[in-house]
């Protein structure tokens, strides 16, 4: 019998334990949150030189009507 309880208790706190952490692990997480930024390539040495390499956006996503089929779409500095 006593075995039984200490098994209980033993999953009590670890079940406690494991509420917790992601209790505290997911409100780090919400108040650390950045909104997000897209990112920017013109600082690198080789776009300085040839700025219209440097795509702006990229979109992929599956064909609404043939859903074997990915579109991709590109933009591009003039």
């Amino acid at each position: 019998m006593s075995s039984l309880l200490t098994d209980r208790r033993t999953r009590g706190a670890v079940a406690a334990f494991t509420t917790s952490a992601l209790a505290f692990g997911g409100a780090a997480a919400m108040l650390g949150a950045q909104p997000g930024q897209a990112s920017s390539h013109r600082e690198a040495p080789a776009i300085l030189t040839d700025p219209q390499a440097d795509n702006t956006d990229v979109y992929a996503f599956v064909s609404p009507d043939r859903p074997g089929k990915v579109n991709l779409i590109s933009n591009w500095n003039p």
